[in-house]
């Protein structure tokens, strides 16, 4: 089952467009469009549209109360919300069928104060997050291009293949094939393919 996308938003300008192009990209999109609160108030009675740990929601409302209502409405019964004040989740990392999503505005030690939280495990060397890893994974988010970074960090790909590697493993990730993702706020996914 395939990763769903469903877009809330009170543009429908935005709504179309963006909605255009991920359903030309193959991925699954239900766009629902709510003007006030009071429509909001209609929708969570008789929303029929199935939410699921397989649904990412991005948000697109600009008042204030009305986006609030909803991240309230969506945050436990989704894996990711998604609006324009930062991504608001459970986990702020987690893995789903191959592809790693992390959370470019973590520190380090928020990232791994997190992993210790999930993991119930004890805070020691070889469970936690070195620098050169997280600035790896950092970077990686920032560049968006697996080549860039190279260029822009001076660093060779062998190098950050083995630091990316080892900093997935600590957050329980064996597999070499996962790919490292970002949701920047309001966009689609995008993946910075495996080298």
């Amino acid at each position: 089952m395939k990763l769903k996308i469903v877009i809330v938003s009170d543009d429908v300008y935005y709504l179309t467009g963006i909605s255009k192009g991920m359903k030309e990209s193959g991925t699954r999109v239900e766009s629902i469009f709510l003007s006030d609160a009071g429509e909001f108030e209609r929708f969570t009675l008789t929303t029929s549209f199935s939410l699921s740990k397989d649904t990412v929601v991005l948000l697109s409302v600009r008042e204030p109360g009305l986006l609030d209502r909803l991240i309230t409405f969506f945050f436990s019964k989704v894996t990711l919300c998604i609006s324009p004040s930062g991504l608001h989740s459970r986990r702020h990392f987690f893995c789903q069928y191959g592809v790693y999503y992390f959370n470019k505005n973590k520190t380090l030690s928020e990232l791994n104060d997190i992993l210790i939280a999930i993991s119930n495990r004890k805070n020691t060397e070889s469970n936690t997050i070195t620098d050169k890893e997280f600035f790896i994974l950092s970077e990686l988010v920032r560049a968006g291009n697996v080549k860039r970074m190279y260029s822009a960090i001076n660093i060779s790909e062998k190098t950050v293949s083995y630091y990316k590697r080892s900093a997935l493993k600590k957050m329980g990730l064996l597999s070499s094939q996962n790919y490292l993702c970002i949701h920047p706020a309001l966009s689609a996914v995008k993946t910075i393919q495996r080298h």
